[in-house]
């Protein structure tokens, strides 16, 4: 979830304790994946799940008392998605376990940390959010490509758990015509942090584009890769009005570690591209970071069934336990 820690850290603000549930570490078919946050304030309200059903219910109760009392001891508790076998018991069956973390944020104890976190959301910097049973800690400025998003570390009689506040889905966007605006819709909803670039002033569509963390207009699509902030960790996806331009945006990105460049478009004209990109001089291992045409093979033709495809295909990417 998008500025999740401001969200909070404006609810410590106003004076309020706030009961978080992080979920730190999940397997295979458990309904609450790692990264999956949930808050629950004072006033009843909750933001974000952790897998719902019975077994958010039960979080969201003991929240609710830790609120009222004052009173909780920071924890990591192992939860079963099935009736057999050991563990404590989910009430869910979906099979799987999920590892979640308990905390109770004071705003007598934690608003500090928590206002730095939340700048660095904002600004979207890098640091380290670290939880411990006895304290709460940030590192501003620190980014560990190495780890992950988040990584939890325990043994039998401790346990620290760290996430990383930079945004590590992210995802560049070249062409902010329809398709490019339905992908961003879609990317931005599935919490991916959204650059879109285009070389039109005044196009509708990217006036319309409020789904985008980053809108650029740059005079040259070749420069535009050189305009993406964390290239390391953002998958590229090119779209624009046409194959020209197509190419020197591709000029650009291939000259940088984007983990993933996907062109939009039909078969030949990928092989067009790639023709036009050889005799400019790229390699065969460099056409072969090109993948197109983009996207899953659904039959899609609408700018949101285009976009369907393609956040297909990037989700499949991940590791299988994510």
């Amino acid at each position: 979830m998008k500025l999740f820690w401001t969200r909070v850290h404006e609810r410590l603000r106003s004076g309020e304790n706030v009961f978080i549930a992080l979920v730190v570490e999940h397997t295979i078919h458990s309904p609450g994946t790692t990264g999956a946050r949930l808050a629950v304030f004072t006033s009843g309200e909750t933001i974000g799940t952790i897998g719902g059903g019975v077994m958010e219910s039960k979080v969201i109760d003991t929240a609710r008392e830790a609120l009222l009392t004052g009173s909780f001891d920071p924890n990591l508790c192992v939860l079963v998605h099935r009736k057999d076998g050991e563990g404590e018991k989910s009430g869910m069956m979906c099979a799987g376990q999920q590892t979640n973390l308990y905390y109770l944020l004071r705003a007598d104890a934690h608003i500090e940390v928590l206002q730095a976190v939340s700048g660095t959301e904002k600004r979207g910097d890098a640091g380290i959010l670290t939880f411990s049973f006895s304290n709460v800690e940030f590192d501003l400025g620190i980014l560990d490509l190495a780890s992950g998003q988040s990584w939890l570390r325990s043994s039998s009689d401790t346990w620290v758990y760290s996430e990383q506040i930079l945004n590590l889905q992210r995802i560049g966007i070249f062409g902010g015509g329809h398709c490019g605006l339905a992908l961003s819709r879609t990317m931005n909803h599935l919490g991916f942090h959204v650059t879109i670039v285009d070389d039109r002033t005044g196009l509708k569509t990217m006036g319309n584009n409020s789904f985008a963390d980053v809108q650029l207009i740059v005079s040259d699509m070749e420069e535009s890769a050189t305009r993406i902030s964390h290239p390391e960790t953002t998958e590229i996806v090119v779209m624009t009005t046409d194959m020209t331009t197509d190419i020197r945006a591709l000029k650009g990105a291939l000259s940088l570690p984007f983990p993933f460049v996907g062109v939009m478009g039909s078969m030949a004209k990928i092989g067009n591209i790639r023709k036009a990109l050889r005799e400019e001089g790229f390699s065969n291992d460099e056409l072969s970071r090109i993948s197109g045409p983009v996207g899953i093979s659904i039959q899609s033709h609408t700018p949101e069934e285009i976009a369907v495809s393609v956040a297909a295909q990037l989700l499949e990417r991940r590791s299988p336990n994510r």
